[in-house]
């Protein structure tokens, strides 16, 4: 007997079609989101309303959550992702999940709509493109490939594949994809929607900066991620120096060999005044690229900024500290760049940090003068979340952290693995400014029973805190002790 055809997949339906474009087209946008969401709410069946409820607690999470599983926002939102995933996804979710990908690891569901991570040859497989006219497919927003080869005319199964149709966001991950593919996939009508492109390691043997600033009227690209690339300063210069740049709100060059050059040609780049996040992670930027950037009259919207693993030392933070001028920047990374204490008391005398929510500091050199530092300065009244770990706090760093009267804003501290032992622990447990922490993580810094149960049963400790204690000198009984008195306040132990 021959095997039973699988029914057709029902008909789109047009209005939520028209729904799922107005979202992408705007996907920084809460209220397209929340339109559809009552929309779903509206004329939907079981699984439409209680997708429409997961789009509401995913738009108000960025706004309220603190990121943590153990959030309030993240508890609601995790059973019914569990229980309705597979019905929202349809034909897709054995599609996704199958082979090499798990179910759960193949599909995330970003403000609500949907991401693919998948192998590149799985994408372009015949049964695949099956999939592309059915209103399943409609709620896929982005999709990272893998692992890709489409140099030659391998290339012409991806640029001619249905399933780019309406994407938002494609993300190329160690692919081989050729300079004249590439030039191909980006002129495609296809990605007339896209707003996010995200190319790593595609080289070698061309330049994808200058490939990208070939399509200034065809790409209005909001998102661009060149990394791992060897992107160095002339071709930043020319991805700079393009009108496809003024589009531009993130821009992400990490893992590149970007000197003081490159760095001054984003800064003085007539191009990016609408630029908002700029990411130069693990380059080889300097004192005077820093100060470029912190000062440019031609970045008056830059928000965050990311010159983690730099290696340019307490030259660099000098050098921001003098020209910092940037009046919107709240968001600044700062980790692995080899600052000492000198440094770090620079930046808390910095007029320029005084907007900052959120400073990340991750192993550098602070030790306790320099977290005294912070915990005194002036300027940082308005800081919200503060990353110090593998800083050589100590127990009195610590202490004086959460117990800064200037630092009345403070909400979420990491100080994992700075050897705050029992001691630091007791100090933190002890102080009335642990009240005002919504979420504290101390892992790996050899606090024992007593430290941690003093923190347990401290009168400061919020009920609404998520405490991380993993990677401690924690008895397994006490650690049960510790999950009985804390509950989802515990995050790990």
């Amino acid at each position: 007997m021959p095997p039973r055809k699988k029914p057709p997949p029902a008909a789109p339906r047009p209005e939520l079609i028209a729904l799922l474009e107005a979202c992408k087209d705007a996907p920084e946008d809460d209220a397209p989101r929340l339109v559809m969401a009552d929309w779903l709410e509206e004329h939907g069946g079981e699984a439409d309303r209680a997708r429409a409820a997961f789009i509401r607690l995913q738009v108000r999470a960025p706004h309220e959550g603190t990121g943590f599983p153990t959030d309030a926002l993240a508890r609601q939102a995790a059973p019914l992702r569990e229980k309705y995933q597979q019905a929202w996804l349809g034909p897709l979710w054995e599609w996704g999940g199958r082979g090499e990908y798990s179910l759960a690891s193949a599909w995330e569901f970003p403000r609500g709509l949907a991401v693919l991570d998948i192998e590149a040859r799985r994408f372009v497989a015949k049964e695949a493109q099956r999939v592309a006219a059915g209103e399943p497919w409609a709620w896929v927003a982005g999709v990272e490939l893998k692992h890709g080869q489409f140099e030659g005319d391998k290339g012409r199964a991806l640029i001619d594949s249905p399933l780019l149709d309406g994407l938002a966001s494609l993300r190329l991950s160690w692919t081989r994809i050729g300079e004249e593919n590439l030039d191909r996939l980006l002129a495609s009508p296809r990605l007339a929607r896209l707003t996010d492109l995200g190319l790593w390691e595609t080289r070698p043997n061309f330049d994808s900066a200058r490939i990208v600033a070939r399509h200034p009227g065809r790409l209005r690209l909001r998102r661009l991620e060149i990394g791992n690339n060897l992107l160095g300063d002339l071709e930043v210069r020319q991805l700079a120096s393009g009108r496809h740049a003024r589009s531009l709100r993130e821009l992400s060059l990490r893992a590149n060999v970007i000197q003081d050059g490159g760095a001054i040609a984003l800064a003085e780049s007539p191009h990016l005044s609408d630029l908002r996040e700029l990411g130069l992670q693990a380059n080889r930027v300097g004192g005077d690229g820093v100060a470029a950037l912190v000062d440019s009259q031609y970045l008056p919207g830059l928000e965050r900024l990311d010159l983690a693993s730099n290696h340019f030392g307490d030259a660099g933070a000098l050098a921001l500290a003098e020209a910092a001028r940037q009046p919107r920047l709240t968001h600044l990374h700062l980790s692995g760049n080899d600052l000492t204490t000198d440094g770090i008391a620079a930046l808390a005398g910095c007029r320029g940090t005084a907007r900052l929510a959120m400073l990340d500091l991750q192993s550098s050199k602070a030790g306790v003068a320099g977290t005294r530092a912070l915990a005194a300065s002036p300027y940082l009244g308005e800081l919200q979340d503060l990353w110090l770990a593998a800083n050589a706090v100590g127990p009195e760093g610590a202490e004086a952290l959460v117990s800064s009267p200037t630092l009345g804003r403070l909400r979420r501290i990491d100080l994992s693995n700075n050897g705050l032992g029992e001691d630091g622990a007791l100090r933190i447990a002890a102080s009335p400014g642990l009240r005002r922490l919504r979420e504290l993580n101390l892992c790996s810094n050899e606090i024992t029973d007593r430290g941690a149960l003093a923190l347990a049963d401290s009168p400061h400790l919020p009920e609404t805190i998520t405490l991380v204690l993993y990677g401690n000198k924690v008895k397994q009984r006490t650690a049960k002790v510790l999950r009985e008195k804390l509950g989802e306040r515990l995050w790990s132990v």
